[in-house]
């Protein structure tokens, strides 16, 4: 059985994704965390982790070099999280704007009745944060 753990993202500033991360309201594992200047843990409301590691180490466990290969663009891989309310979707909004991330489209509403928030993070990490109306 596999069990669902961590969503490990490659970044090219640790200090400056760690900040973004913290100001947005994910929490950091602070345990993990401590004297780990190679890898820092967030945990999401859900329960499932966000791992940040530096470009240079997570490339090196991954293509046994530094670097990945370099890519341009969306990279089709979106991290989707449902919130509790309209409200909080435009508070995100506002935090994410202030903290340094790219509003991508919305607040918005969508035609299949929910509300939508894309954002990127600094390093171009697309996030979507719903919220479906009740029925």
């Amino acid at each position: 059985m596999i069990k669902f753990d961590t969503v490990c993202i490659r970044v090219k500033d640790m200090e400056r994704a760690y900040k973004f991360y913290s100001d947005i309201g994910l929490k950091p594992l602070d345990k993990h965390n401590e004297g780990n200047d190679i890898e820092k843990l967030f945990e999401l409301p859900c329960g499932i982790r966000i791992g940040i590691v530096e470009y240079k180490f997570h490339g090196e466990d991954i293509y046994g070099k530094n670097e990945p290969p370099a890519k341009e663009g969306f990279s089709g891989f979106t991290m989707t999280c449902i919130v509790e309310s309209k409200d909080e979707i435009e508070q995100y909004a506002k935090v994410v704007k202030d903290s340094g991330g790219t509003i991508l489209r919305g607040p918005t509403d969508l035609d299949w009745g929910a509300y939508l928030l894309y954002f990127a993070d600094p390093d171009g990490y697309v996030w979507e944060l719903l919220y479906i109306y009740p029925k």
